[in-house]
């Protein structure tokens, strides 16, 4: 059985480049809201911090 994963997506930064994904190792969740905290592995968080520049715009 193939296991889901949630996975952060963020826009396309030009028209022909690849839209970054990250995928959330674990999550965290408020039982009193209901808000969904994604949590990101070692080397997605590294990934992520090489590319946040070129999310923002």
């Amino acid at each position: 059985m193939a296991t889901e994963r949630m996975r952060l997506r963020f826009p396309r930064p030009g028209r022909f480049k690849s839209r970054p994904t990250f995928t959330v190792t674990f999550a965290r969740a408020c039982r009193d809201c209901g808000t969904l905290y994604p949590c990101l592995g070692e080397y997605e968080r590294m990934q992520l911090d090489a590319t946040a520049d070129g999310l923002a715009e």
